[in-house]
Order: structure tokens, then C-alpha cells, then sequence
């Protein structure tokens, strides 16, 4: 089965969002990005795969996939295309600090995306099974 979350890639950095969205204020994301014009290379029009999402004090932070990397960026760089959220389940991160939805696979693994960036066999393992 394919998860079915995806996103569409419309900024490039925050700081376009932020001129874009007047709702969106700089100051919720000045403790994670500096500068705020930071470019997360993301292609605007391209759909991304999400594998999940975490709240970091008042911002969405997403989990995508490009065509190599997982990578986390910030959701106000995109659109949803869709939100099929039926294999997913909600989570409180590894230090109880923030709140995120995530494929029920990697749900019980702790530090998933820490060990994914450690070439963890089991957690690349359930991630291109799922997605790619």
C-alpha cells in the first residue's frame, strides 16, 4: 500500500510564505530558521510524499520525501494535494515536547528520524516499503 498524504511545493523560503500569507508571522519560526529567506530548495509545483508531521510551538513541521532525502521543513512552504490520513496516528515525540502524526509503522520506534538520518536498517527498511 502507498500512503496518500502528499504536498505541492509553492515557496521556496518562509520568508516568501510570510509575504504571501499576512497570517503568518515571522517570530513563530525565528527560533528554528535564521535567516528566515533560508532556502529549503523546494520545487514549487512538485508533490512531495509526507511521512509526517510535528508541531513545533505554533508551526507545522513536515516529514517529505524528495526523490533521495526525508527531509523536515516547514508547511507553510506548500499546499495539500492530499490529505488521506487513514494510515497515520497521532504521537507525542520522544522528549514530550511536541505533538505529530506519523505512518503507524515508525509510531513505536523511538527516535525515527534520528535513526533514519543514522542509516537505521529498520527504519530506511519501513520507509521505502511505504513510500517508495
Amino acid at each position: 500500500m502507498r500512503f496518500r498524504m502528499k504536498v505541492k511545493g509553492i515557496y521556496t523560503t518562509v520568508q516568501d510564505a510570510i509575504s504571501a500569507n499576512s497570517l503568518i508571522k515571522s517570530d513563530e519560526y525565528a527560533d528554528y530558521i535564521n535567516p528566515l529567506d533560508y532556502d529549503f530548495y523546494i520545487n514549487k509545483e512538485q508533490e512531495y510524499q509526507v511521512v509526517g508531521a510535528v508541531q513545533r510551538k505554533n508551526t507545522i513541521w513536515l516529514y517529505i520525501l524528495d526523490d533521495e532525502n526525508l527531509l523536515i521543513v516547514p508547511s507553510v512552504l506548500f499546499e495539500w494535494t492530499n490529505e488521506d490520513s487513514s494510515s497515520y496516528i497521532f504521537y507525542i515525540d520522544d522528549n514530550e515536547q511536541s505533538l505529530g502524526v506519523i505512518i503507524k509503522e515508525l509510531a513505536d520506534i523511538d527516535y525515527w528520524f534520528e535513526r533514519y538520518i543514522n542509516e537505521d536498517d529498520q527504519v530506511i527498511d519501513i520507509i521505502n516499503s511505504k513510500f517508495r
